[in-house]
């Protein structure tokens, strides 16, 4: 709709769960290609990671 152009090399896929256990995320693909998982990414110049937790220690780390 919005006719957006995405990315596949850009691209990454970040597990986030609500449950305090780990559990497997599923291969996402783009275009036929998966799309790495991983559990930290920058996203206009803010921290994104797997938790809450996780996304506040990084921020602030990352601002002192």
């Amino acid at each position: 709709m919005e006719r957006y152009l995405l990315q596949p090399t850009k691209s990454v896929h970040i597990h986030v769960s609500h449950q305090r256990k780990k559990g497997v995320s599923t291969p996402l693909f783009m275009n036929n290609d998966e799309i790495p998982s991983v559990q930290r990414a920058i996203h206009l110049g803010v921290i994104r990671t797997d938790s809450m937790l996780n996304n506040q220690k990084a921020n602030v780390d990352e601002k002192i």
